[in-house]
């Protein structure tokens, strides 16, 4: 997997991975109509070749969200504006039972 960032004047760009458990991914396939379903050798194959995205891509943030264990990073590039305000979008995915942890990484 290959990605990249092409940089923008005047903005900063992000990369979010909804880090989902493969359990969870298969609930909710389960709970799909039948014709909507995605075959499991599909999602298995899809989540070995997932990676996480890094800021050497070019990214000012890389957040990585965890919403069903609460466990959040944000790793942020030394040039990084944007921080504060994304997390603050972010904090609707964890509400107050479920936040457990958010790490942040200014690198």
């Amino acid at each position: 997997v290959q990605t990249c960032a092409l940089p923008i004047s005047g903005f900063q760009t992000i990369a979010v991975l909804c880090d989902t458990a493969e359990a969870t991914c298969l609930e909710r396939n389960d709970a799909r109509d039948k014709h909507r379903q995605v075959p499991l050798n599909t999602i298995q194959r899809m989540l070995m070749k997932l990676e996480t995205p890094l800021l050497k891509e070019g990214f000012h943030l890389v957040a990585k969200i965890d919403p069903a264990n609460g466990v959040h990073s944000f790793h942020e590039s030394a040039d990084c504006e944007c921080g504060d305000e994304i997390r603050e979008r972010f904090k609707f995915l964890w509400g107050d039972a479920q936040h457990k942890s958010v790490t942040i990484v200014k690198q």
